[in-house]
């Protein structure tokens, strides 16, 4: 098993279609075993409405602007560039690897079995996308959870 490190926002007002992450494999491959999304704003049933969040790997590429945490205190930094809530979501030669419909009075939950987890080979470019914005704007935190291989 390789390094796993982290990648979080908190309560980041989300009123724009954005990028919740963006991570790029630079020198070595990276997986991505989960990520969690939830908002805290509007909690009322009839504020409740359904989000379409997808994972899409694109070919631009991307400055290393968010640090990473890791999981273990002992290892060494991320090789990957990270970024979060980027409002100018990343799109060329985008191709949707996973996309469903997230109800915001529930937490978003992304935690596949191994063999289904989206793997970022080096030098391509994985983003978890919010492709249009909320009806009204919501107070979000989220985490992605991600693993280097032979680092």
């Amino acid at each position: 098993m390789g390094r796993i490190y982290t990648v979080s926002f908190e309560d980041i007002g989300v009123s724009l279609a954005q990028d919740f992450f963006q991570i790029e494999a630079v020198t070595v491959p990276a997986i991505i075993h989960a990520v969690y999304l939830s908002q805290n704003s509007d909690v009322g049933d009839a504020a409740a409405e359904n989000l379409t969040v997808r994972f899409r790997r694109v070919t631009d590429a991307l400055t290393n602007v968010t640090a990473e945490a890791q999981l273990d205190t002992g290892d060494s930094a991320a090789n990957a560039d990270l970024n979060v809530n980027d409002t100018t979501a990343l799109v060329t030669g985008a191709q949707t690897v996973h996309a469903e419909c997230w109800n915001i009075a529930m937490p978003f939950i992304y935690l596949p079995p191994p063999e289904l987890r989206i793997v970022v080979p080096v030098g391509d470019v994985v983003t978890v996308n919010l492709p249009t914005a909320p009806t009204d704007a919501l107070t979000m935190s989220g985490v992605m959870y991600f693993e280097e291989i032979g680092a």
